[in-house]
């Protein structure tokens, strides 16, 4: 009885604690392939966000509200399933979009998403990069 409550213990515990990682930056990332210079970048940490566009960057606060949205949509989700998301579109491929990425770190793990065109992500981290997308709107 004892050894059934000690592993019951154990076992709650190393689920909290797997799942108590906690999100330290997420980055979206849209460039051109080609000798074009067209680039877009949001990074965010829980206390400073930096938005570049075309090598020209500005850092600000982040959205205390947005970050704990953002933070809360990326605990849906498997991120080590990221890397193998197909992309919806492919008119990165002849210019007609950015090629773009959505990277997550969580400390020592980092998760990047395959390549798709930039304003049209794979389903499962959609509105993750349209919550980010909304920094990119006020900013322009």
């Amino acid at each position: 009885m004892k050894l059934q409550i000690l592993l019951t213990f154990l076992c709650i515990s190393f689920l909290s604690f797997s799942q108590t990682k906690e999100l330290e930056s997420i980055t979206y990332n849209a460039r051109t392939i080609g000798g074009a210079s067209a680039s877009v970048k949001v990074h965010m940490t829980p206390t400073k966000t930096t938005f570049e566009k075309n090598g020209i960057s500005e850092t600000f606060e982040t959205d205390p509200v947005l970050w704990k949205k953002i933070n809360r949509d990326i605990k849906k989700i498997k991120l080590s399933d990221i890397p193998n998301l197909k992309s919806p579109t492919n008119r990165r491929v002849y210019g007609g979009a950015l090629t773009a990425t959505l990277s997550v770190d969580e400390g020592d793990l980092e998760y990047i998403s395959s390549q798709f065109d930039d304003g049209n992500p794979p389903a499962l981290i959609k509105q993750i990069v349209n919550d980010m997308m909304v920094i990119v709107k006020k900013r322009l």
